[in-house]
């Protein structure tokens, strides 16, 4: 890789808004609310599980 791209790659990669902490983060939040959708799908109506 060039000087110039590889100044420009890094460039690049400090303009980003969020650190990988933040997408991290994001991605834990996703897979909750998915588990949680999982989990409220089974079940019935009038069973123990849907209405705890």
């Amino acid at each position: 890789m060039s000087k110039k791209m590889k100044k420009e790659h890094m460039h690049l990669i400090e303009s980003w808004a969020f650190t990988s902490k933040n997408y991290i983060i994001f991605a834990v939040g996703v897979l909750l609310i998915a588990l949680g959708y999982i989990v409220m799908a089974g079940g019935e109506t009038t069973s123990t599980q849907s209405l705890t």
